[in-house]
């Protein structure tokens, strides 16, 4: 019973995720790719791969450039979720940690232009990957802005706008895509609120609070010393 909750639960994080990087929120692994043989792709096309390179070159992920933002986690699963980025989005941390239905989450998700690395504070590893996803943008000569092209394969998938309505007093336009069972409430490009239900899982994000002007801590990038990394 507790492998088939937790195979579901992996299931609608994955639709969650898939959400997330359609409505440009976060940047994940969609597919299998060989991460090596992908950096070797880049390097032979002179793409760059570092925030500070992508901002220099003008591309964007969100049209904010840094901030922090807390949410909350309903569900099957409950917690909490803070993301931290800079670099207009290049960079982010998100740490999540929830409970519920036997299983307990303390990751943490790293992006770093090209690199993505899920920590895993609990068994204290960390897998590091190419991410397919930023190698599709750069693909498109015409569009130096991953939110844009989200955007844009939302409506090649039948997302839609249903409607606009505030959170925490920003403006969001509210996304549905039937095909993945979710929504999502936009802010620049930003989600800030999720719903995904499918089966008979609900996952559930809702921003609590939103700072655009604080200063980020300069570590909190920064990997755990102790973390072991495994490359993908």
């Amino acid at each position: 019973m507790f492998a088939g909750l937790k195979r579901k639960l992996s299931q609608i994080g994955k639709l969650a995720a898939a959400i997330a990087v359609i409505f440009g929120s976060f940047s994940v692994p969609l597919s299998d790719v060989d991460g090596q043989q992908q950096a070797m792709l880049w390097a032979q096309q002179a793409i760059p791969g570092l925030p500070a390179e992508l901002v220099r070159a003008g591309y964007r992920r969100y049209d904010v450039e840094s901030g922090i933002i807390e949410y909350q986690v309903t569900g099957t699963q409950r917690g909490t979720q803070k993301l931290y980025f800079d670099h207009w989005g290049w960079r982010e941390a998100k740490f999540i940690e929830t409970e519920g239905a036997d299983l307990t989450v303390r990751n943490i998700e790293i992006l770093e232009g090209r690199w993505l690395t899920t920590v895993n504070l609990i068994d204290r590893s960390a897998k590091r990957r190419a991410n397919p996803v930023f190698d599709q943008m750069m693909q498109s000569a015409d569009n130096k802005h991953m939110g844009r092209l989200g955007l844009d394969l939302m409506r090649q998938m039948g997302g839609q706008v249903l409607r606009k309505e505030n959170i925490l007093g920003y403006p969001c336009d509210v996304w549905e895509l039937k095909a993945l069972g979710g929504r999502s409430w936009l802010w620049q490009h930003i989600t800030l609120k999720t719903e995904v239900e499918k089966w008979d899982l609900i996952m559930n994000t809702t921003a609590l609070s939103i700072d655009t002007e604080a200063s980020l801590p300069p570590d909190i990038f920064a990997l755990p010393s102790d973390i072991s990394i495994t490359e993908e």
